[in-house]
């Protein structure tokens, strides 16, 4: 989310934020212009592709190493195959049909780190949009290994995902201290 504020600007990228408007921002929107949408998108990007034009980003994430995904989407064979799959079935299961002036971008990320093909293409565009360069705004949070804007935001999600899942695994544990 950082990286899009700074690259595309926070008012035309509308999401959960903390506070009122942050809010509002994406109710607002699935109730006027995005009204015609069946899922309540997790982001969306006001005039990426223009003015009017509307980017919806859906984010799935997944562990390729899993009984189904292995069955199903035959990942230990197939390249990306629960990725694809995710951004086919997001498109005809939740978005289909799309309202005019929306694209759909999902954003397929597993737990491992690879990105789907939207997703790199994503972030490539996002990328060519600052010449590669880090945008002031992020350059506190960026290193030696991140040098560039596609790697770090590439970092960045992978990061997200990984803490993410840490959090999801830990939230269940009881912490017991050891008598000395």
């Amino acid at each position: 989310l950082p990286a899009l504020d700074a690259v595309h600007g926070s008012d035309r990228v509308l999401a959960e934020r903390p506070g009122p408007r942050g809010q509002s921002a994406l109710r607002e929107y699935t109730d006027t212009v995005g009204a015609g949408l069946k899922k309540r998108p997790d982001l969306v990007l006001r005039d990426w592709d223009g003015p009017g034009q509307h980017v919806v980003l859906d984010v799935k994430t997944f562990d390729v190493t899993a009984p189904t995904a292995l069955q199903n989407s035959h990942t230990a064979t197939v390249r990306l195959g629960r990725h694809t799959a995710a951004e086919r079935d997001c498109l005809r299961d939740e978005y289909s049909p799309l309202p005019r002036n929306h694209r759909l971008v999902v954003f397929a990320v597993s737990t491992g780190g690879a990105l789907g093909p939207q997703a790199q293409q994503f972030v490539s565009a996002l990328a060519r949009r600052t010449g590669g360069q880090v945008p002031p705004p992020l350059l506190d949070c960026s290193t030696w290994a991140t040098p560039r804007l596609g790697p770090f935001v590439r970092a960045a999600v992978v990061l997200a995902v990984r803490r993410g899942e840490a959090d999801a695994v830990t939230a269940g544990w009881q912490r017991v201290v050891t008598p000395a």
